[in-house]
Parts: structure tokens; C-alpha cells; sequence
């Protein structure tokens, strides 16, 4: 089977995350469908879709630590599936400078998929993806291997213009030390114990006043750790390292 692969240019937009109550979740939710549209991926009765990513680091967590060590320059590499299915397999980099972000996004085959799983890099075909063997070049020379995977469920709105999105990404999770992002028949662990539910808003033009207001109309916590690192409290990376705390 040939290797299937499909590029979408970065597109650089600032991101703010807020850790949420379920009850916050709801109001911002009554409030946020009268003015924007539901994500075109949810149709019908469906208000919300499965993400699961699968992250890679290095040996020592490098990735991991600079985010720890609130460096501004960051860049994070993941497989990415939706629904639990192999319908749609992204290999995505993100790179974040303070607040905005920029996030290449390439459509793997389920063979070049199960290369990267097993950290067989090498073996991807990509001669026309600059961008893409420039970030498996990276993970080879700096021994990037699969280290966890995040799930949750996304409900997400959007506007029309200026890259405008909010999603709320609900019931996060993690499988600890499990990696095969094809095989999650597994019992899965709960990132927050505490009814705790994040928000992101992404945008590219500053947000409108009516968006504004609705997100202040809720209590919210600026989340200062990632999902990913938080799936990483489960885990003890390096012996000296502090443990990693969440709300």
C-alpha cells in the first residue's frame, strides 16, 4: 500500500486555555450556541467528538521539561485520531512562542502511522514534505520515542472570520504508560479529579466584545499546565524531577 501523506500549511494564532467547572461548561455553552456555529464535524445529533493523541518526547523529557521550566519557545510533536477510528491519522507539530501558536498538520496512512507507534521513523516516505521529514529528522537525531497518550471528549464553536474557535475538551484523560494509539480497549484515567473541564479559545484577530463578555461571565482559572503534562503525573520520568500538579 503506498504511503498517503497530506500537508496543511501552519497557521500561527494566539491560544488561551482555562480550567472550568462542569456548571461554567454549561452556562458559557447556552450562551456560546446562540452566536456561533458548532464545528462542522459535528453533525446531527453528535455534540461532540473524540480526540485522541498520541505525544512523543525525548529520552529525557526535554519537551516535557521545557514547558515545566516555563520556556517560551516550545514545540511538541503528536499522532492525532478521531472517534477512536483510523478514518482521519494526523501527525501534527506545534510550535508556541509565549502565546501564539503555529500547528503543521500532515494525513498519514495507517501503515505510516504504525511506523511512527513503533518509533520506526525512518521508514515513512515523505519526498515532497519538506516540513514533515524536517520533523522526523528532528525526532531521529534527538531519539524521540512515543511517550503518552491524551484523550478527551471536544465540543467546539466557531466564527466565520478571524480563525475564531472555542472548544471545550471535556472528560480528559490519559492510558499511563500505554502508546498503541490503535489498540484503546483499556480502562483510562481521569486527568482531573474534581469536576474540572478545559476551555480553549484560539484566534488570529482580537476576539470580539460579545465573545468577551460571554467568557467573563464565568469563573476560570488560566490553566497553566497542558493536558500532556498533566498525563505525565502518572508517570516518573526523571528521578530528581518535582511532582506535577493540576487543579
Amino acid at each position: 500500500m503506498p504511503d498517503s501523506t497530506h500537508s496543511s500549511d501552519g497557521l500561527a494564532r494566539q491560544e488561551f486555555k482555562y480550567y472550568v467547572n462542569s456548571g461554567g461548561v454549561a452556562i458559557l455553552r447556552q450562551s456560546l450556541k446562540r452566536v456561533m456555529k458548532l464545528d462542522s464535524h459535528l453533525t446531527g445529533k453528535k455534540k461532540s467528538y473524540i480526540v485522541s493523541s498520541l505525544y512523543f518526547d525525548t529520552p529525557f523529557s526535554e519537551d516535557l521539561n521545557d514547558k515545566l521550566s516555563g520556556i517560551s519557545a516550545r514545540t511538541k510533536h503528536r499522532l492525532r485520531i478521531y472517534n477512536q477510528t483510523i478514518d482521519v491519522i494526523k501527525f501534527e507539530t506545534k510550535t508556541k512562542i509565549n502565546n501564539v501558536i503555529e500547528k503543521r498538520s500532515d494525513q498519514l496512512s495507517v501503515l505510516s502511522a504504525k511506523s511512527l507507534i513503533a518509533g520506526r521513523y525512518g521508514e515513512l516516505r515523505v519526498p515532497k514534505n519538506y516540513s514533515l521529514k524536517r520533523s522526523l529528522a528532528e525526532m531521529t537525531s534527538r531519539g524521540y520515542r512515543p511517550v503518552g497518550i491524551v484523550e478527551y471528549d471536544r465540543e467546539a464553536y466557531t466564527l466565520p472570520y478571524g480563525n475564531i474557535r472555542i472548544t471545550f475538551d471535556l472528560n480528559s484523560r490519559t492510558y499511563n504508560t500505554h502508546t498503541d494509539l490503535f489498540d484503546l480497549r483499556r480502562v483510562s484515567i481521569p486527568l482531573f479529579l474534581n469536576n474540572v473541564q478545559v476551555v480553549e479559545v484560539k484566534f488570529s484577530i482580537p476576539l470580539p466584545t460579545f465573545i468577551k463578555e460571554i467568557l467573563s461571565s464565568v469563573s476560570a482559572d488560566r490553566a497553566a499546565v497542558s493536558k500532556y503534562v498533566l498525563s505525565q503525573r502518572y508517570k516518573a520520568n526523571i528521578f530528581w524531577s518535582d511532582m506535577i500538579y493540576g487543579r
